[in-house]
């Protein structure tokens, strides 16, 4: 639920026939300029009401002297308005008044927080990205208290949030990713959000811990992406963005943006390449991209979007290094990475089709509705190992649909109750042949898998009082895997491995205590499955014994905002239990068996913390976020190893950052960002720690408008302090053949990026 920050136009006109009647009429959106369907506008005091049509807009006769509406929307927060012009002038004391050259006037906070949910939300917008080089989310994901993000390469990353994750090796997983509902988690929860390029995102709402119901149970929590759903507000425009950087960094997006009015849909396309030579040997990257996202109204009830994204790129894999390596050579790869050339060709297609509907609305202030998406992706990867090369397909269909019913009147004590599924099945095929000095020789496996999984869920939301609201609802979980050796030389290890029903409710509660300070608590529980290749035993025979990890979340806060919303702040302290604790034992070097090695316990605490000053001309607004973390393994036997009571592997205790963005009469622009990570424990035995390390980084730019076109150079330095660190760890790493365990990723030193955009409003 989201902090509401409308744009409200209000044109009063009055109609005389032996008495005065008021009638108003107005638009609602949020601060992105998205229209708010469905918004409630009610006469304050009465029962009186309307709704907003499909563009935002209302019209309401007031049917007594009441000079007040009240404005309800699923998410934001209830507002009062007068219903006459002069309330626009007193809003100024409340919220910041903007006027566009339209003369709309757009009433905002600037606030980066969702104040009104009762939830552990962050919400990253599209100017954020601006901030940084536009290259990868990395920067902006790690800004994010409890949420840290590996870099190894641009291709291989991993997202931990709450130490969830953290078991995964080389990609994130127990944790779940969407775009505009369209899941970028597969069917063995292995989730890649670097698939969407930044052009296409103008927002990101990442959900800490097990909390986001209605798009699963992820124990670690959701990460949602989203692409604008445009309006006749949107500004019709072609930008052309140029970034050159150290290590032979060329990228160039184009994005095309019509917004309703000039065609008859909605539109925004995004073309992509990005070539790097990369920092170390057996670096080089190339990728290719395009995007497309279409929105037509067919009536003031129905909407009709389209999305496509589509990628295609080749990336060498320098893989981590050993110590000495790390620490004397690190521009070298891993020697049997570089020998072979290792690296993945990679390609794959996201599609979805959702339509909204609106099933009835009326004047009494209830709403029923539907939003259905019909998605899929097809993906192909062929990629060259030292110890083999792995060929990979799969192709997934899937659907997704919610019913929202809203009754929001004044004083209703079950405003909104939501129920809905969604249904993933995912067709896999794996094979694995020699790697050769050319090529690729004989084949040492064959396999098909068939992975799905169906989640039915609902939420509702109450309200006591003026004060009190709760969420509450549940997701109801049943996944399978199905299995078939193809390779049968060395038997037949096929088979079928499903899971019962999993269930995992929620319940959370937030009390205004003042207009603007919140008190919350909820209590999440939440679940991770193993992937089909942990449920097998090292001889490929399916252990039955295997459990899903699952955990329970305690969690209190607070947020809000002071002095008209110059300062905004949010602090959480939680505390999870996790059982049946997957750990994905190495046991080759392209093999890994899961166990359930027992219970672990994650407490931290949260701070996000921001404050605006503006000085005439100059304007900065710096942020911090801090996350304390005090995560450990309560009960851990792994091969007669007892690790109960060390501090769990691959988890940083202190994690600060502070970003400054500033901007100087609206033309110069820049940004200083610092990261403070801890050393972490990069074994279970915790016998070997990673350094604690700093970065620095700066961005000053200048951007001039002429009539229909604006122009933007800016450049940046990051790492200032060419601090040598790790941005990625390898937990637990093996030794293989009687070399030194590798652990570590080289993170980049001092480098350089320029950037030139131009903006044409067509």
């Amino acid at each position: 639920m989201k902090k509401i920050v409308f744009l409200f136009l209000i044109i009063v006109s009055f109609l005389t026939n032996g008495f005065t009647q008021k009638m108003i009429s107005g638009k609602v959106v949020d601060e992105t300029g998205e229209a708010l369907i469905g918004a409630n506008v009610i006469e304050k005091g009465t029962e009186n009401g309307t709704s907003t049509d499909i563009e935002g807009e209302f019209i309401l006769d007031l049917i007594t002297e009441s000079d007040s509406i009240i404005i309800f929307y699923l998410g934001y927060k209830r507002k009062t308005f007068k219903a006459h012009t002069n309330a626009v002038h007193k809003m100024e004391q409340a919220m910041e008044l903007i006027c566009d050259p339209s003369g709309i006037i757009v009433i905002t906070d600037n606030s980066s927080l969702e104040h009104t949910a009762p939830l552990p939300i962050q919400k990253l917008k599209a100017h954020q990205f601006k901030q940084d080089i536009d290259l990868t989310i990395t920067p902006f994901i790690n800004r994010v208290p409890g949420v840290y993000m590996h870099s190894g390469a641009l291709n291989t990353n991993r997202i931990t949030i709450r130490g969830i994750g953290t078991r995964s090796l080389f990609s994130t997983s127990r944790l779940r990713a969407y775009f505009n509902d369209i899941p970028l988690t597969s069917g063995d929860g292995e989730t890649t959000i670097e698939d969407i390029d930044l052009g296409m995102i103008d927002e990101v709402q990442v959900y800490r811990g097990p909390t986001a119901t209605s798009y699963g149970a992820g124990l670690g929590g959701m990460i949602h992406l989203k692409t604008r759903n445009l309006t006749d507000r949107a500004n019709n425009h072609l930008l052309s963005s140029n970034t050159v950087g150290s290590y032979g960094l060329l990228r160039t997006t184009n994005t095309l943006t019509l917004g309703k009015g000039y065609l008859p849909f909605n539109m925004k396309l995004n073309i992509n390449k990005t070539h790097s030579d990369g920092y170390r040997d057996n670096n080089e990257y190339d990728r290719q991209g395009a995007s497309l996202y279409l929105s037509t109204f067919q009536n003031d009830r129905n909407n009709t979007s389209l999305l496509v994204n589509y990628i295609d790129s080749k990336a060498f894999i320098p893989s981590s290094l050993n110590e000495n390596d790390y620490l004397n050579e690190p521009t070298k790869a891993a020697f049997t990475w570089g020998n072979a050339r290792g690296n993945e060709d990679y390609s794959k297609l996201i599609f979805g089709v959702t339509n909204e509907y609106t099933i009835s609305n009326n004047r009494n202030n209830e709403t029923f509705s539907n939003k259905t998406t019909i998605f899929g992706n097809i993906r192909e990867n062929d990629e060259r190992r030292p110890f083999n090369t792995l060929i990979e397909s799969s192709n997934s269909l899937g659907v997704r649909t919610t019913f929202d019913y809203r009754d929001l009147h004044q004083d209703t004590y079950f405003p909104q109750l939501s129920i809905g599924l969604e249904y993933y099945k995912e067709d896999y095929e794996w094979s694995t042949l020699e790697t050769l000095e050319e090529g690729s020789g004989a084949m040492l496996s064959d396999n098909q898998e068939d992975r799905s999984y169906l989640n039915v869920f609902a939420q509702s939301q109450f309200t006591l009082g003026e004060k009190w609201s709760i969420l509450t609802g549940f997701n109801i979980n049943k996944t399978r895997y199905d299995y078939q050796d193809l390779f049968l030389s060395n038997g037949d290890n096929s088979g079928d491995y499903q899971y019962d029903w999993k269930w995992s409710p929620s319940i959370s509660a937030q009390y205004q205590y003042t207009d603007e300070h919140q008190l919350f608590a909820l209590i999440s529980h939440g679940f991770s499955t193993p992937t089909l290749e942990e449920t097998l035993t090292p001889d490929g025979v399916n252990n039955p014994d295997i459990q899903q990890e699952d955990g329970w979340n305690f969690e209190l806060g607070a947020k809000g905002s002071k002095d008209l919303h110059k300062l905004n702040y949010e602090v959480s302290i939680y505390s999870m239990q996790v059982s049946n604790l997957l750990v994905a034992k190495r046991i080759a070097e392209d093999q890994f068996q899961g166990i359930n090695a027992g219970r672990s316990s994650h407490t931290g605490v949260e701070l996000y913390l921001d404050y605006r000053f503006n000085l005439r001309y100059f304007t900065i607004n710096p942020m911090i976020t801090y996350t304390y973390s005090h995560h450990r393994f309560d009960e851990f036997v792994d091969d007669d190893q007892d690790y109960s009571g060390n501090e769990m592997t691959g988890v940083a205790p202190h994690d600060l950052n502070i970003v400054a963005p500033w901007s100087y009469r609206n033309h110069w622009y820049g940004n200083f960002s610092f990261k403070y990570l801890s050393e972490m424990p990069m074994r279970d035995d915790n016998s070997i720690y990673s350094d604690a390390y700093s970065t620095l980084d700066a961005q000053l730019g200048y951007k001039y408008e002429w009539r229909r076109m604006s122009i933007d150079i800016n450049g940046g330095i990051r790492n200032i302090l060419n601090e040598q660190y790790a941005s990625m760890i390898l937990i637990n790493a093996g030794s293989f053949g009687g070399n030194a365990p590798r652990y570590y990723y080289p993170g980049l030193p001092r480098n350089f990026y320029g950037n030139f955009r131009l903006n044409i409003s067509l």
